[in-house]
C-alpha cells in the first residue's frame, strides 16, 4: 500500500517530474530514425522558431495595449495609425525583438504542421527568417528538414 499523506490524502506527485518524464517520451517518440546526437540539429531550430515567435508576440500585444490605452503616449486614433505602430520594425528592435513575418509565426507552424509539405515548410521558414535577418542570422539556420529521415506525421 502506498504511503498517505495527512488525514488519509493521497500524496502528491513530483508535477515536474511527471512533465519531464512526458517530455522525454515525446521526445523519443518524434526523434525516429534520427541518431540522438544529430536530434539537436533538428530540434533546435524549432524551439528558436517558437522563441521568436512568443518574442514578437508578447511585444506585439504590449503595442496593441499601448495603442488603445488613452492615457498611453502610444495612443491612436485611426485603425491606419495604429498599423503604422504595429507594424513597425523599430517598435520591436527597440527591445531585441524581430518581427517575424506571418509565415514564420508559431501559429501558423502550428496549424500547417499535419500538412504533407512541412518538411519544405519549415526549411522555407528559416531560409525566409535567414534572408529577413542577414547581419544577425546568415549561416545559423541551415535546410536540414527536407533531407532528413524525419517522419512528416
Amino acid at each position: 500500500m502506498a504511503p498517505r499523506g495527512r488525514k488519509g490524502q493521497e500524496p502528491k506527485k513530483n508535477g515536474v517530474a511527471d512533465l519531464m518524464k512526458q517530455l522525454w517520451e515525446a521526445a523519443v517518440n518524434l526523434r525516429g530514425m534520427i541518431e540522438p546526437a544529430d536530434y539537436k540539429r533538428y530540434v533546435l531550430p524549432i524551439i528558436f522558431l517558437r522563441f521568436l515567435s512568443m518574442r514578437y508576440e508578447k511585444r506585439r500585444a504590449e503595442l496593441v495595449e499601448m495603442v488603445c490605452e488613452p492615457t498611453s503616449e502610444y495612443f491612436v486614433n485611426t485603425p491606419e495609425e495604429r498599423d503604422a505602430v504595429l507594424n513597425d520594425p523599430d517598435e520591436y528592435a527597440a527591445l531585441g525583438t524581430f518581427v517575424v513575418p506571418e509565415e514564420a509565426r508559431w501559429s501558423t507552424i502550428v496549424q500547417r504542421a499535419q500538412q504533407d509539405d512541412i518538411k519544405n515548410y519549415l526549411d522555407d521558414v528559416l531560409d525566409l527568417l535567414e534572408r529577413t535577418y542577414p547581419d544577425k542570422l546568415r549561416g545559423l539556420l541551415p535546410r536540414i528538414y527536407v533531407q532528413s529521415n524525419l517522419d512528416a506525421s
